[in-house]
């Protein structure tokens, strides 16, 4: 997926220095503002977040949980909308699969269901 290692762990850090602020329903915000990316990259970034995050709050590696359910629900209604674009996309994980960014997903979503028990798609 995306490398996310070093923009969460920021994320992470403001988190921890200002609680306050709410960091995390920022995130949750801007995760649902992708969803209207017209090229299906927003649905692809929203799955990459939603993974790695997903897989922090399991390892108890995250200090704030999301709002998981809207973010999967919303993630799921739209998706099939930009399945073929997604098809299409050869950048990132997709770049050598034959469906591109879809097929990255799946292989994504089959081994967090494996690894983590999550099931986002």
């Amino acid at each position: 997926m995306l490398d996310l290692d070093n923009a969460m762990a920021e994320i992470y850090k403001y988190y921890i220095d200002e609680p306050n602020e709410r960091i995390d329903l920022l995130l949750e915000k801007t995760l649902l503002e992708w969803l209207i990316w017209k090229s299906g990259i927003g649905i692809y970034a929203i799955f990459s977040v939603l993974s790695y995050q997903l897989i922090m709050e399991n390892l108890k590696k995250s200090p704030f949980n999301i709002n998981k359910k809207e973010i999967i629900r919303e993630l799921r209604k739209n998706v099939l909308i930009y399945e073929d674009k997604l098809k299409n996309r050869k950048e990132y994980e997709g770049e050598n699969l034959a469906e591109g960014l879809w097929e990255a997903m799946q292989l994504e979503n089959k081994r967090n269901i494996k690894n983590y028990g999550i099931e986002i798609l």
